[in-house]
């Protein structure tokens, strides 16, 4: 894991997708993403695969807790109907263990997304 962050988007790509492959993984969701993933008919396994085969396009942005950077990872998958969704992640380490905190889930051609 690279540590010095926010790293670039090649970087964020690069780091999410071996942490999403790791055998060992912390995933854990807010009730704001629990809520939307409901609401928007996904699996936990559609955003494993966007965490898997996904791109980052955009820096990571810092968030409340110091030295953690969430970034969107965008992708999408065979339950999404060829929409691409958005996971807005914050990656992690607790001592060898890589970890997820899945903060949303999104549309990314819905207005405000920041999608096309």
């Amino acid at each position: 894991m690279r540590h010095n962050q926010p790293w670039t988007p090649t970087q964020a790509t690069e780091c999410i997708r071996r942490y999403a492959n790791a055998e060992e993984l912390s995933l854990t969701w807010s009730d704001h993403a629990k809520e939307r993933l409901m609401e928007r008919g996904l699996l936990e396994g559609d955003i494993r695969h966007v965490l898997e085969c996904g791109f980052v396009t955009k820096n990571g942005e810092p968030t409340k807790t110091e030295k953690l950077f969430k970034y969107t990872m965008e992708g999408s998958t065979p339950n999404s109907e060829n929409r691409k969704i958005g996971v807005v992640v914050i990656p992690y380490k607790h001592g060898v263990t890589p970890g997820f905190r899945i903060v949303t889930v999104m549309w990314m051609d819905e207005p405000g997304t920041g999608g096309s």
